[in-house]
């Protein structure tokens, strides 16, 4: 008489923990505190940038003339990569920009090309400069952070922060900083409103030099051209 197979059956593992799905905290974690490297947003000509870079500690203030030359020459050579760079601000430790870019693949480009020509100009006017400093590796910290502006008065209050960066960071009276491209930028009294005063209203009266005279591009996009004239 055959015997009866009986059906298997599925046995248990107790006590263990399985590695598939979702979990929280699951990855390497970030303790760089910097930008992390997920999938950028859409980039496109109808939405301008505002970008941010930081460059790593032990590196003196990078306020200087020559500095400034040397970027304003960077952004200039951005230009072929569809990546345009509208408003800039030096700091002694970190840049702020505003751009346009017709693609993420021109944002990519341009920011490379921004960032490595720029940190390598860098590293040979440091070694020039009276302390002789001489820089291996890298010049900027992470990532650049970046945030796309989406509507009139987010336009309106990244023009103000970026170009009046410095006297925001020296809790100093309103004014065209030289390492900016303020000098550049023609609507003040607009941007101001009731704030178009002292200073400020003293030097805008001049007239703005020609963007193209400095590597930077006249906007392209509503938001940046005029757009946010319409804020309140």
């Amino acid at each position: 008489m055959a015997r009866k197979l009986k059906a298997p059956k599925q046995l248990e593992m107790s006590g263990c923990t399985g590695w598939g799905g979702k979990r929280s905290g699951a990855g390497r974690p970030n303790r760089t505190g910097t930008v992390s490297h997920g999938r950028r947003e859409t980039v496109n000509f109808k939405l301008p940038l505002n970008l941010t870079l930081r460059l790593r500690k032990g590196i003196p203030t990078i306020r200087r003339r020559g500095v400034l030359k040397l970027f304003q020459r960077c952004c200039g050579r951005t230009k072929r990569f569809e990546f345009h760079v509208l408003h800039f601000s030096i700091q002694s430790n970190h840049i702020h920009l505003i751009a346009e870019a017709s693609s993420n693949e021109a944002l990519a480009r341009g920011m490379q090309s921004l960032v490595s020509s720029f940190a390598k100009g860098l590293k040979v006017l440091m070694a020039s400069w009276k302390d002789g400093l001489k820089l291996s590796g890298s010049v900027f910290v992470g990532r650049y952070h970046l945030r796309t502006i989406l509507n009139p008065t987010q336009m309106k209050n990244t023009l103000k922060y970026v170009l009046l960066n410095f006297a925001k960071h020296s809790d100093s009276v309103e004014h065209m900083d030289e390492f900016s491209s303020a000098g550049e930028f023609p609507h003040w009294k607009k941007l101001m409103g009731k704030q178009f005063r002292g200073v400020i209203a003293w030097e805008g009266r001049a007239k703005p030099r020609e963007p193209e005279t400095v590597g930077l591009s006249r906007p392209r996009s509503w938001l940046a051209r005029e757009g946010w004239m319409r804020a309140a």
